[in-house]
């Protein structure tokens, strides 16, 4: 069998055999007896489940903190009243919700916190109350410190941890060497590179994580703080260029990764503050243009990624221009001014940049039609005007820009109906109010516009039935009332828009129960609440759901391995170094269902 029909058997098989992954999300809840504990909510049944009364007879609850989810599994700090604040996680079952470690012995807390995940462990910090605040880690099986960095009961002052794949950076200070950078992983925690000799600190800083590599600022002592990069070993660790020469910082901001490259600004005398990129090589880390030749700067506050486009936006003054839209590949010819938006000084005053993966979305003012909406593909020819939905100098107001694959949904007023859903895919014909669901001037302001496959979840307000849930697919016939929760005209109250693979859960309150959780899978029959957690109005006081990551259903992943046969999938999104099933995020907007 060659490698298609190999591939097209696999679609066909988990078609016929595999069921869809449920959806699920965490959330911390008051029960009112429990007081505030964690509970799942699953689209079967559907229903909520208290996965533990960690602290029972408590009702205060077991003060759940610092939630990070791993796969399917969630990491978090609880008090169950014997141990303190501690490390604990669940893989969603009552059985599998259970404390790591007490970690600092006795009712005081270990203050664990800032839970970084890398290959299969999460590294967090704590306080054993013996060695200080030092670096832990925890594979759910079993937790355990990791070095005591600063001999002793002061702690090594642990800041900036990144993930780079199975390791970690952090700056740390062993007392003996100053604040340098170190790694742990697997094989064990060491100095990454003593940049200042002796009990200096060279103060590391700013970690930025982009393709297999760390950018960070570091001061050796003879080049000032400036730039240096890392690939998790001693021999890496290199200081990448003395942008500022002769001691003095060169001021490094607005770090902005893209595809293991790095955009910057940076400050020199002879250029002032100008863009900078480095692709973590000396030779490849360089200024990319003196927008403002000699010393005075071009006023660049930051960098806008756009990862299918390979390149970077951002808004650069030039004397004859005024401040407009740029942007840049990574090299000096590849570095343009899109369009003159505005002519004159005055610049266009760029905002809002969202990326629709082949173009962006952002707004602008040419002087004559207002803040509108425009669209780029990277290119000056591509940078257009999508429409002047408000005619003459008025600005539309223009809220809410969500992406849709690669379409756009926002509010808008276009000066004769009100504040109501619009619509765009980047043409003049394709851009429209979707609805204008309060007729006439009066506005229906949707708002929490949430982004589920091709759908938009939002929440809009009209007199009849209050502030409710609303969906739409891109059509006006399909710009609809999900559900009227909260019967008759007062609102709902939705909180908390959380899209998982299928359904979205919400927190609303239907005028019987509070405040509870609910779902919806954008119809009217199954927009239902999951439970009345705490009986009667108060509500149970959800602030947060949290989606849990389900692996790729197998009909994707021979999708996604189709797309790379045919030569369709080509980004490496989740920059691993190879382009597999992991990267299928790219799939959807390529091929079909099977």
């Amino acid at each position: 069998m060659n490698r298609f029909a190999l591939i097209a058997s696999l679609a066909m098989l988990s078609v016929a055999g595999s069921a869809q992954p449920v959806d699920r999300a965490y959330f911390a809840a008051d029960g009112g007896n429990t007081g505030r504990e964690l509970w799942l909510a699953t689209e079967e049944t559907p229903n909520a489940t208290l996965l533990r009364d960690i602290r029972p007879g408590n009702s205060l609850g077991s003060q759940i903190a610092n939630e990070t989810l791993v796969g399917t599994s969630l990491f978090f700090t609880a008090d169950n009243g014997s141990t303190g604040g501690e490390p604990w996680w669940t893989n969603g079952v009552t059985a599998g919700t259970n404390l790591l470690r007490d970690i600092r012995q006795g009712a005081v807390n270990s203050s664990a916190s800032n839970f970084v995940v890398a290959g299969r462990r999460v590294y967090f910090i704590a306080n054993n109350g013996v060695n200080g605040e030092e670096l832990w880690y925890t594979d759910g099986s079993s937790t355990n410190l990791t070095r005591d960095i600063r001999v002793g009961n002061v702690g090594s002052n642990i800041t900036g941890i990144v993930a780079l794949g199975s390791r970690v950076i952090f700056a740390a200070d062993s007392s003996t060497s100053g604040i340098e950078p170190w790694t742990s992983g697997p094989d064990g925690t060491e100095l990454l590179r003593e940049i200042r000799s002796g009990t200096s600190s060279s103060l590391p800083q700013s970690f930025v994580v982009s393709g297999r590599r760390v950018y960070f600022l570091a001061d050796n002592g003879q080049a000032g703080i400036e730039l240096w990069t890392t690939l998790g070993s001693t021999d890496s660790t290199t200081l990448l260029r003395d942008i500022y020469p002769g001691g003095e910082t060169s001021n490094i901001q607005a770090m902005t990764p893209l595809l293991g490259k790095l955009f910057f600004t940076a400050f020199q005398p002879d250029t002032g503050r100008e863009p900078w990129v480095s692709d973590g090589t000396t030779e490849g880390t360089f200024i990319l243009n003196d927008f403002f030749p000699g010393s005075a700067s071009s006023s660049i506050e930051g960098f806008f990624a756009a990862e299918e486009l390979d390149r970077v936006f951002f808004v650069a003054d030039q004397s004859d221009t005024g401040p407009e839209l740029w942007t840049s590949d990574g090299t000096s010819e590849g570095t343009v001014l899109l369009r003159d938006i505005r002519p004159g000084e005055s610049g266009s005053f760029v905002s809002n940049i969202v990326d629709a993966r082949d173009k962006i979305f952002f707004l602008a003012n040419n002087g004559d039609q207002g803040l509108e909406l425009w669209t780029s593909d990277g290119t000056p020819a591509g940078t257009q005007l999508v429409r002047d939905i408000r005619q003459g100098s008025l600005s539309p107001g223009i809220e809410e820009m969500t992406i849709v694959n690669r379409d756009l949904f926002f509010s808008a007023e276009d000066g004769n109906s009100g504040r109501e859903p619009w619509w765009s895919d980047g043409t003049m014909a394709g851009t429209f109010r979707l609805r204008d669901i309060v007729s006439g001037m009066n506005s229906s302001t949707p708002v929490m516009a949430t982004a589920l496959n091709n759908q938009v979840f939002f929440t809009a307000q009209t007199q009849d039935e209050g502030r409710e849930l609303w969906i739409t697919d891109g059509t006006t016939e399909n710009t609809e009332l999900v559900r009227d929760v909260y019967p008759g005209m007062l609102s709902s109250s939705i909180q908390s828009m959380t899209p998982t693979r299928r359904h979205v859960f919400f927190v609303a309150n239907d005028g019987t129960t509070g405040q509870e959780p609910w779902i919806s899978d954008g119809t009217m029959s199954e927009t239902v609440r999951l439970a009345d957690i705490f009986p009667g109005v108060p509500g149970s006081s959800i602030t947060r759901i949290i989606p849990v990551t389900t692996p790729p259903h197998p009909r994707e992943v021979a999708q996604a391995l189709l797309a790379v046969e045919y030569g369709q999938l080509e980004d490496d999104s989740n920059q691993d170094g190879i382009i597999d099933a992991a990267d299928m995020a790219d799939l959807a907007n390529l091929l079909g269902d099977l």
